[in-house]
């Protein structure tokens, strides 16, 4: 994950980050990828720059392919003069009227052709790469929506291993107290738990950055003077899909 940070700026985890990041995610496998990738492409900023640029590129297509069609205008006028101490006395037969008529033939327009022409081609290319932009997109989005899937089911697989793991550790000191059993075998339930422990917070790591990774897919994540956070009105549409 590449946050922009300068080298300089000191960064540290406020204690219980991981947990409050992830919060409740059982939610994740209820959502539909169709209607997560429609978010995305309704709230990111990118998909809206490149539909923007489209929108441009249309726009001058549109006024190029204009100036090429003939135009005729037509105009009139009428102007009359009234007595000097009466300026309300004008008679219909002192009234000049005057029309004129502007053709504007398509001639001589090899250059706003070609300018035409190499806007068309444009706009071509803008749709062609905004159609690739949102493939592009969906692809990530659906990646990174199976990652968080799969991470957080290996983390609950490793959260109920901890739990497996501290069971068979007071069942040793019972064991051992009852002399059923050796020191040997709690040292050995102890080295397990540590270890289920240590791939517990491995899991939980892994299931955190791949939920950061959707998160920022969807352009719902949030970094401000506060900390990290998740943006509350985005946070509750995507959960409501």
């Amino acid at each position: 994950m590449f946050l922009g940070l300068p080298v300089g700026v000191e960064v540290s985890f406020e204690e219980g980050i991981l947990r409050s990041l992830g919060g409740d995610s059982s939610f994740l496998e209820g959502l539909d990828e169709d209607k997560v990738v429609e978010f995305a492409i309704k709230h990111r900023l990118d998909i809206m720059t490149v539909f923007d640029q489209v929108q441009d590129a249309t726009r001058r297509e549109a006024i190029l392919r204009d100036s090429l069609r003939a135009g005729l205008g037509i105009s009139g006028s009428a102007d009359s003069s009234s007595d000097e101490g009466n300026p309300l006395g004008h008679s219909m037969d002192d009234v000049q009227f005057r029309a004129a008529v502007d053709l504007d033939l398509p001639v001589d327009l090899l250059p706003a052709r070609n300018a035409w022409r190499r806007a068309e081609l444009t706009l071509v290319d803008q749709r062609r790469g905004y159609e690739r932009f949102l493939d592009e997109v969906t692809v990530s989005v659906r990646d990174a929506l199976r990652r968080a899937r799969n991470d957080y089911t290996s983390l609950e697989i490793q959260i109920g291993a901890v739990a497996l793991s501290e069971r068979r550790v007071l069942g040793a000191e019972l064991s051992l107290q009852a002399g059923t059993a050796s020191t040997r075998d709690l040292l050995e339930s102890q080295d397990a738990l540590r270890q289920v422990r240590d791939a517990e917070t491995s899991a939980r790591i892994d299931f955190t950055l791949s939920l950061l990774d959707l998160w920022l897919e969807l352009e719902i994540l949030r970094v401000d003077e506060g900390g990290v956070r998740l943006d509350p009105e985005l946070s509750a549409e995507l959960r409501a899909l």
